[in-house]
């Protein structure tokens, strides 16, 4: 096997600029105009932002959450409006080594892709200290390795925002409860429910968990081109997961027999508001060991 990658080169010699006296001055240097820099401006296009996104998915052994990838999609938008030469650099390199993995095999890939990881997360806190796009890998880096419950199978905040984002939308397309709003507090909320039952959960549940972060990105970008057989063969499958908690919701306002006949199709029962959830109600905790025991039907 082969030990020495390219890819392993050129995070080596991004190092070495990071130690440099230039770049011992701080995010101050790093963040002037590329013009002003001297770097040659690289044009962001869908395939840069891609191939960067891609590249730290890699590298990182993670499947990015939505709210990730559009934070990312933000950060990368003013970097380019703002003409920032260390995160433009930062980019650059990232998309160069990304393009670099195509000429090895899948198992010099394989063996290497910690040791590219540590080198690249140094390289983040040295020459990128400061930067947004720099941060935000932090954060990526630090949810998917930190463990909000530790164990055989640990549970980290990479795999509990990705199951956070699933509910959420499977929540939407059943229709039989109020959406779920994707915002920081609601995914804040979820991880401290899904670490308060995770050591309840069995060995197939953890392990289900574990596969939910690239269930999850799958399904959200397949969604679109699945056969509309499939999709109607999901929404009913997360109705009925949800339909549940939704009369369980809606007893507790003394309206669980209404909610009970409005979720069946039939156009004689008069439309009812559906019942809001409550992400740390006991409502909704009981159906949350439920759902993790059906994850892998919902592909």
């Amino acid at each position: 096997m082969r030990v020495a990658l390219s890819v392993v080169v050129l995070l080596s010699a991004m190092a070495s600029r990071a130690q440099a006296p230039e770049a011992k001055a701080g995010a101050a240097s790093a963040a002037k105009p590329a013009a002003d820099a001297g770097t040659e401006i690289l044009q962001l296009t869908p395939k840069l932002a891609s191939d960067f996104l891609d590249y730290i998915e890699w590298m990182m052994d993670v499947a990015l959450t939505r709210a990730q990838r559009d934070e990312a999609q933000a950060l990368l938008e003013k970097a380019w409006a703002d003409k920032n030469a260390g995160e433009m650099a930062l980019v650059g390199e990232s998309v160069a080594a990304h393009a670099d993995l195509s000429n090895h095999s899948e198992e010099d890939r394989t063996a290497l892709r910690t040791s590219v990881e540590d080198e690249y997360v140094k390289i983040l806190h040295m020459r990128y200290r400061g930067q947004a796009l720099s941060r935000w890998a932090q954060v990526v880096h630090e949810s998917a390795n930190k463990a909000l419950v530790p164990g055989n199978v640990p549970l980290t905040r990479q795999t509990s925002d990705a199951f956070a984002e699933l509910v959420a939308f499977a929540v939407g397309e059943a229709g039989v409860t109020k959406p779920l709003s994707l915002d920081r507090a609601y995914r804040d909320a979820f991880a401290r429910v899904l670490a308060a039952e995770y050591k309840s959960f069995t060995d197939e549940q953890k392990a289900a968990l574990g596969a939910v972060q690239r269930d999850w990105a799958a399904l959200r970008t397949g969604w679109a081109s699945f056969p509309e057989e499939k999709r109607a063969q999901l929404r009913a499958a997360w109705k009925e997961a949800f339909g549940g908690l939704a009369v369980a919701l809606a007893k507790g306002k003394g309206a669980g027999k209404v909610v009970t006949a409005a979720m069946k199709p039939d156009a004689s029962v008069p439309a009812v508001e559906p019942p809001a959830i409550e992400v740390g109600g006991k409502e909704f905790r009981a159906t949350l060991r439920e759902l993790v025991g059906k994850l892998a039907s919902w592909k």
